[in-house]
């Protein structure tokens, strides 16, 4: 029985399908789909021309990266979207191409470095009334893993600064006031700290009653074996 669009074992074309599908494992297992995928539509690095233009935005640039272009490329008379930096001395091109399946939409995340394309993956979009949600589900190109640290330390910069954003928003001195009017809360005093005891630890932990000394039981249990021989001796 033959497969369609199977090429025979020990073909060319067999080799290098298998080749593919063992690298296409590899970057799966490493998150590498979800990594590219992650970094362009959560942590934005599509918006990072109008947030690096931004003075209350420019924070969520990663420092590294410059001379960031965004735009679009006409292929094949379609216009596709782009952003374009530099960053660790490579300069990275990130494409989002858009298709329409009979009842699905696909979006195609092609990285580029230093004019190669290195990375593809396919991803899948889900849209309604709230968000727009990207799945990766295939890999259509994987050259080197070159660019995989950059775009790690993009994501680790934005989850920083949402860190930041959150304990900001936390702390914020108008929402603290507002909360403590709304609840009738006056000044609060911050617990002064107990100052470290010359062994570390022995004055911030709560004191208890110092068991009896060895030497101290020992006495009693002497006593008690006096007594029990003493009985012994008068009832013999």
């Amino acid at each position: 029985m033959t497969i369609w669009g199977e090429p025979r074992p020990g073909t060319e074309a067999y080799v290098v399908k298998q080749e593919a599908e063992r690298r296409r494992k590899i970057a799966r297992e490493a998150g590498l789909d979800t990594l590219l995928s992650g970094t362009y539509h959560k942590e934005g690095l599509r918006h990072y021309e109008s947030w690096f233009k931004r003075d209350h935005n420019k924070k969520w640039v990663h420092p590294d990266v410059s001379q960031i272009v965004s735009g679009r490329d006409e292929v094949n008379g379609k216009q596709v979207p782009f952003v374009e930096f530099l960053m660790a001395g490579r300069r990275y091109k990130v494409t989002s191409r858009e298709r329409l399946g009979e009842d699905t939409t696909y979006n195609d995340l092609t990285l580029y470095m230093n004019g190669h394309r290195v990375f593809e993956v396919a991803e899948e979009v889900y849209s309604d009334q709230y968000a727009t949600t990207y799945r990766p589900f295939n890999i259509h190109a994987y050259v080197n893993d070159e660019w995989v640290s950059d775009f790690r330390e993009l994501r680790a910069h934005h989850q920083r600064m949402l860190e930041q954003a959150s304990i900001e928003l936390a702390e914020d001195s108008k929402r603290l006031q507002e909360t403590k009017e709304a609840f009738g809360i006056g000044a609060m005093p911050i617990s002064a700290q107990v100052p470290d005891a010359p062994d570390g630890v022995s004055r911030a932990l709560p004191q208890t009653k110092t068991p009896l000394s060895g030497n101290r039981v020992g006495i009693w249990m002497a006593i008690v074996i006096l007594v029990i021989l003493g009985v012994w001796w008068v009832m013999r």
